[in-house]
């Protein structure tokens, strides 16, 4: 009795540990974001009150957003052009969004859901996607680091990077095909499969175990 009256003791304790330095964590971000406010008497009230609730606001600058988010995992600047004009875009990618500046101020944010994204992945998606002519379908595929049956090499690469091996494979019935093998976490990796320039099908090896499908959610 006595050995389980001290393990419970120990959880309550670890427990109330925890909960003291996220608050003490939480004091800190607060009064780093009073002090930015007080330094940048200027700011707008609807700017300050997102600071304040850590929110993320179209219009918001650039360091605004550092000083809610701290910095983030990478920062492409890319320019679209039209038949008229060149538009500076900048690219910030975070754990779960991309967040898309103009002229230094927040435009849009899209959310990012990809079990294998980095920062580089997120932006490299991204670039594609707003500096290449696409379906929308593809274009949604792609920015979620998502493939699909049909999809070319180039939208394969967009989506997930360089492979690792690149297998050129004959068969005598079904004829040629091309084998992109990509490193998928730590314990797996993802073949995908094309003929005759699309991709004709993936499977995703982990574990000893085998995983096919028509779109990946990876």
């Amino acid at each position: 009795m006595q050995v389980w009256l001290n393990f419970f003791l120990m959880v309550a304790l670890a427990a109330m540990v925890g909960v003291s330095i996220s608050l003490n964590y939480n004091a800190i971000e607060q009064s780093r974001i009073q002090n930015y406010l007080n330094e940048n008497p200027q700011i707008n009230q609807t700017v300050a009150d997102a600071l304040l609730d850590k929110e993320l606001i179209e219009g918001m600058a650039d360091d605004q957003l550092k000083v809610i988010w701290g910095k983030p995992k990478a920062i492409q600047s890319v320019t679209l052009n039209t038949a008229d004009s060149s538009i500076e875009k900048e690219l910030w990618a975070y754990p779960d969004l991309m967040v898309i500046f103009e002229d230094g101020e927040v435009q849009e944010w899209v959310p990012v859901r990809s079990k294998y994204d980095s920062g580089i992945d997120i932006v490299r998606r991204f670039t594609y996607v707003m500096t290449t002519e696409l379906e929308e379908r593809t274009a949604n595929l792609i920015r979620k680091g998502q493939i699909t049956t049909g999809m070319s090499p180039e939208h394969v690469e967009a989506s997930w990077g360089d492979p690792k091996e690149v297998l050129p494979i004959y068969n005598d019935t079904l004829g040629e095909f091309t084998v992109w093998v990509f490193e998928r976490g730590a314990f797996g990796h993802t073949t995908v499969t094309f003929q005759e320039g699309e991709v004709l099908s993936w499977a995703e090896f982990k574990d000893n175990q085998e995983d096919t499908g028509n779109l990946s959610s990876s």
